[in-house]
């Protein structure tokens, strides 16, 4: 199946409630411009942004943004989680500090 994007998922959403683009402007103060670059997929919005077009069309923030594999989401931060602390690797193996982080990047 197909994962929508914040672009299609804010065309979708916003033509299900009825909303131009000028009205759905009015109704969460961000610019017109701002959303038909989002709807034409030209930015990626901040988050707050993404809020703000949510709490406008009365829709929950994960109704809009499409996330990737949450599985995958949880496999990156374990492996930030562990360059984050290969420093301490140094206080017992010298130059590993830098050696650690280097091959992380390398590989992933």
């Amino acid at each position: 199946m197909k994962q929508q994007t914040l672009r299609e998922n804010l065309v979708y959403q916003r033509k299900l409630k009825g909303f131009t683009q000028d009205q759905l402007s009015e109704k969460t103060t961000v610019g017109v411009r701002t959303i038909q670059r989002i709807e034409k997929g030209e930015v990626q919005p901040h988050l707050q942004t993404v809020k703000l077009l949510a709490v406008g069309l009365d829709i929950e923030v994960d109704d809009l943004l499409a996330l990737d594999n949450p599985k995958e989401e949880t496999i990156k931060r374990k492996w930030m989680l562990l360059l984050h602390a290969t420093p301490f690797f140094g206080l017992i193996i010298p130059f590993a500090n830098v050696l650690f982080p280097l091959f992380i990047w390398i590989s992933k």
